[in-house]
Parts: C-alpha cells; sequence; structure tokens
C-alpha cells in the first residue's frame, strides 16, 4: 500500500477522489465490501436482529455487553433496579397524588352510546372515570355496563333535584346496567369509581350524577356486579335520546 499512496501522489487524481482519500485504504487483504461484511454481526459490533418487537430497547448487561430489554406494557416506565440483567425494568409510574391518567375518549356527535377500550389492566386495582363537558338531546342518565355484560347490576342510592325538597331513594335489583353520568340539553358530567374491574372478584362501584342545568339533578350511587369476570372495557349508553360531545377520562389508583 506504501507503493499505491507512492504512486497516487506522483500520478493525477482520478476525478472526484483525491490521493489524500486513496491514502487512507491501508491494511486491505482482501476486497473491501468482504471486510466490512465480517464486521456486521461480530462480537465487536450491535446486531439490529437484537430487537425483535416495536418499543425494544437495547441495554448493557456489563463492561462491552448488551442484551435486548423487551418494550413495557401500557403506561409503565423505565426503572433502574441493579437486581435485572440490564439494570432496568418497566414499572408502573411512581405515586404521585394517588392517580395516574390512562387514557381520554372524545364522546361523538349525536350518538347513543360510546365504549372505551384497555381502560383497566392489572396495573391498578381501582379507577376513577371522569366525564364532563359535551351535552344531551334530552335530560336523562346514562347506563354503564362493563364488557358485554348485561345482567347482574345491583345499585341503590338516593337522588334529589332542584325543583324537589325530597330526598328519593333508587334502586337496581340484578338489573341490566348501573346509572353511570347524567346528561342534559346544556351539560353532561359524572365522577364514576370502579374497584376490581380487572380482577377476578365482584366490581364495586360508586357513581355520582350532577345535572349542570336548571334542574339540578344531583344522584349518588353505589353497587356492585355480582361476578368475577375480568374487564378492560366498559360502555356508556344514553337512557333516552342522544349524547354529544364530552370528554370521557380514565384514571388509576396507585396500588402503592
Amino acid at each position: 500500500m506504501t507503493k499505491a499512496r507512492d504512486l497516487a501522489s506522483g500520478a493525477p487524481a482520478p476525478a472526484g477522489v483525491t490521493s489524500t482519500e486513496l491514502g487512507y485504504v491501508d491494511g486491505v487483504t482482501s476486497a473491501l465490501q468482504t471486510q466490512i461484511d465480517s464486521k456486521i454481526g461480530s462480537a465487536a459490533a450491535i446486531n439490529p436482529t437484537i430487537v425483535d418487537a416495536k418499543g425494544d430497547i437495547i441495554a448493557a448487561t456489563g463492561a462491552d455487553a448488551v442484551s435486548r430489554l423487551a418494550v413495557g406494557a401500557n403506561n409503565t416506565v423505565l426503572t433502574a433496579d441493579s437486581a435485572t440483567a440490564t439494570g432496568l425494568k418497566w414499572a408502573a409510574p411512581a405515586g404521585g397524588g394517588g392517580l395516574t391518567f390512562i387514557k381520554s375518549q372524545t364522546i361523538g356527535s349525536t350518538v347513543s352510546s360510546v365504549t372505551v377500550t384497555d381502560a383497566f389492566s392489572a396495573t391498578y386495582d381501582n379507577y376513577l372515570i371522569v366525564v364532563s363537558d359535551g351535552s344531551g338531546s334530552t335530560n336523562s342518565n346514562t347506563q354503564m355496563t362493563l364488557g358485554s355484560t348485561t345482567a347482574g347490576y345491583y345499585q341503590s342510592g338516593p337522588y334529589l333535584s332542584l325543583t324537589s325538597s325530597t330526598v328519593n331513594g333508587h334502586n337496581i335489583n340484578n338489573g341490566s346496567n348501573w346509572s353511570g353520568t347524567y346528561y342534559s340539553t346544556t351539560a353532561h358530567s359524572g365522577h364514576i369509581n370502579l374497584q376490581n374491574p380487572f380482577l377476578a372478584k365482584n366490581t364495586t362501584m360508586n357513581s355520582v350524577l350532577i345535572g349542570a342545568n336548571s334542574s339540578n339533578f344531583v344522584a349518588n350511587y353505589s353497587g356492585f356486579l355480582n361476578n368475577t369476570t375480568s374487564y378492560t372495557a366498559f360502555t356508556l349508553t344514553a337512557a333516552g335520546g342522544t349524547m354529544t360531545g364530552g370528554t370521557i377520562r380514565v384514571y388509576g389508583y396507585q396500588n402503592s
């Protein structure tokens, strides 16, 4: 290669290639592409085949050693953990105020129902569902169901309207749904607390319905679903008329 460099420096360089550039070619023992290919996948290189799925990351397991860390579950965060091979793990976010936002979903225009999928998982045992804004074609409440289950719902509780000074009672005995939120021609709101919807236990609930209009309908219902099915989704269905707009937000209560 020394002679090659001497020749290169003593003769006009080919168009587009300088003698300095030719001088960088040194130590070649076989075809350049063959030598480049031999480096790919060698111990000295990180082979792209080490990862298998979207979200996988490459992490060190020691000095000059790497390994694949598989993507974590939705809504988990990367956390340092010296007990694992890579020193990292996917975990639920650290507690901060007790509630973690999971997802939101907008209610469409003039719909009779809306289903929220992937709302519940093993990450949390208890959940808060908040519905705000939006309106309805009439004054009524939504009927809440978990998954596709339409039986075994129990609920009771008091309700009061601004037009009445009497507190009334309400109950559902082995019904097809719970009362979830309240909508009117001017507003749609409510809060629903659920315990154990994902766990193999009876799901318990508490809902606060608020009619933010001239009737000022207010109700506080509690109940349970009499089965131990694991659920990941829920549906709110208009008891009368249709719903328009508004946002459903789902939060998980930290387990610890």
